[in-house]
């Protein structure tokens, strides 16, 4: 079969981590970013009450809800997980310990490309305006990182337990 119940978990697991740190970079600038409006977990849940209930809003424009800052850090940490995505592909079952990420240059040069990319419509001014998106800051690179990278650990974690358990129960049947 193409794709085994385990496979299909571990496709689950990982985009349910992409869902909830795509969220989470959007409500960070909401809620903790210096930059952002630093508004309460109640108003980032309820902002569609902005407008018909502006006093539990008070000190905070009902604008800053399509500000494109949360929308840029949501966007590059999409950008950055699908990239370290790319990286748990080179092998379904093999840690990146193992089988290096380098053996495939190819994969290597097409991710450098699409950063390149994202890079130019996060920097150039033109692009910022096309794409609704804001330049970050290195701070904000480091949250975005935070994020992201964790996708890493959680894949190999599952491609450990695939190669020690769901694998070798296959072997032994």
């Amino acid at each position: 079969t193409l794709i085994t119940p385990w496979l299909f978990f571990r496709y689950m697991v990982i985009g349910g981590y992409v869902g909830a740190a795509t969220v989470g970079a959007s409500s960070y600038w909401f809620l903790i970013d210096p930059t952002g409006p630093q508004m309460s977990f109640w108003q980032l849940t309820n902002h569609m009450q902005c407008y018909g209930s502006p006093e539990h809003f008070k000190g905070i424009s009902c604008e800053i809800f399509q500000a494109p800052e949360a929308m840029t850090m949501a966007l590059s940490v999409l950008v950055t997980i699908e990239m370290a995505n790319a990286l748990n592909s080179v092998s379904e079952n093999q840690s990146l310990l193992v089988m290096h990420p380098w053996v495939n240059i190819y994969l290597l040069m097409a991710m450098a490309l699409s950063f390149s990319l994202h890079f130019m419509i996060l920097y150039v001014d033109v692009f910022n305006v096309v794409f609704n998106i804001s330049a970050l800051s290195f701070d904000q690179w480091m949250v975005v990182l935070k994020f992201s990278l964790p996708v890493l650990l959680v894949d190999e974690a599952l491609k450990f337990v695939a190669r020690n358990y769901t694998d070798a129960i296959v072997i032994r049947k």
